[in-house]
Parts: structure tokens; sequence; C-alpha cells
């Protein structure tokens, strides 16, 4: 009697510890479609938060580093295969180059649709900044600053880019427009050139930095 007594015991206590043991660490978790909401969110790329930490940490003090634009335009009159060496940023297959640049030029006419710069002074136009919406990847790829390899997904690097754009048009495209023809700018930005085309001049530039 007593040894049955003392069987159902441990009987009971195995129960007891088990039981416990599940509670403590079920082996089904339920997680309901509010929570799951929830997490994904919280895990969620925010990339206009990570444009503003990269525009002010990385963006701007990269600019002092870009390459001359004078000495650019200079090298693609003269060799272009020399400026590809120097100073262009090329990505797969694509027979594009990417160049960041930095430097300081005339404005010579500003309109709705465009702003002409001349960087070396013989009153033609180097540089051509357009003023309208901002699309494509030129100032992500061109800084050479971001690595797809560093991101989840292709589409949170592509949020980058669309964040950058919105921030050039309404921050630095304006304060480009706002100077008249005749004054003197200091500018940054990154430019996109076909090497098959047969005119490289003017360049494109995407500005992120301008001053005054």
């Amino acid at each position: 009697m007593a040894r049955a007594r003392k069987r159902l015991l441990v009987v009971v206590g195995l129960f007891v510890i088990v039981g416990v043991f599940i509670w403590r660490f079920p082996p089904v978790r339920i997680i309901t479609r509010t929570h799951a909401a929830a997490q994904a969110a919280a895990r969620a790329f925010d990339a206009g938060r990570f444009v503003t930490e990269f525009w002010t940490n990385q963006l701007l003090p990269a600019c002092n580093r870009a390459a001359d634009v004078h000495a650019l335009v200079e090298l693609l009159r003269t060799n272009p295969p020399e400026a590809e060496k120097k100073y262009a940023r090329k990505f797969g297959l694509g027979q594009k180059w990417y160049f960041f640049v930095c430097g300081q030029a005339k404005v010579l006419s500003v309109d709705g649709g465009e702003i002409l710069l001349c960087v070396d002074g013989d009153g033609k136009p180097e540089v051509k900044v357009e003023c309208g919406p901002v699309f494509g990847n030129t100032v992500r790829d061109g800084c050479g600053l971001l690595d797809v390899s560093q991101f989840p997904n292709s589409q949170d690097f592509n949020m980058i880019s669309l964040e950058i754009n919105r921030r050039i048009e309404a921050e630095v495209l304006p304060r480009l427009a706002s100077n008249m023809p005749g004054a003197v700018v200091k500018f940054a930005g990154c430019t996109e050139i076909d090497p098959s085309e047969p005119e490289l001049l003017p360049l494109k530039v995407i500005p992120v930095w301008v001053e005054p």
C-alpha cells in the first residue's frame, strides 16, 4: 500500500513538472494577426529616417572628396577613357559611367526647365541641371557610398533612391534655382554618362549640395 502511494506521488510529481515546463516553454506559440502585423511594422525599413541620417552623416561630408568638376570636364573633352579610369563608377554589365563631382560654377541661365552652369570661364554651359522631378538612381549609385548587399532586399534599396530624390526636389533644386544669371555658386552632385553618345557635355548633374 505504501509502495503504491509512493508510486502515485511520483507520477503526480512528474505530471506537475511536465505541466510547469510546458507552461513556461510552450511547444506551439500562438501569435495573433494583430501581433504579427505589429512585429512586421517594427521590422519595416524606414527609408525616410535612413536617408536623413545618411544625408547628414555620410553624403554631405563626402562632397569634399568628390572629383573636381573642372578636371572632369577637361578630361571628357580631351581624353574620355582617362576620365573613366580616374573618376567613373560602373555597375554590373551596364555601360554607363557614374561620377560624383564638386566645384564652382557661374550661373548662365535659369528658366523653368533647366539651369545652365559654366565651370571653366569660357561662357559655355558645361553643366546642366534639370529643375523638374528627379527620377532614377544617379545619386544613390553615383556617390559610391551605398552597396545593395548592405540591405535585405532590393525594394528597400530602391526606396532609398526615392527618398533621396524627394529631398533634392524639396531642398536643393529650389536653392540653386533662386540664383540669378551671373551668380557664382559652389555645388556637389552626381551625374551619369553614356559613353556611346557623340557628345558627353554638358554634364547632366543632380545636385545634392549648393552654396549659396
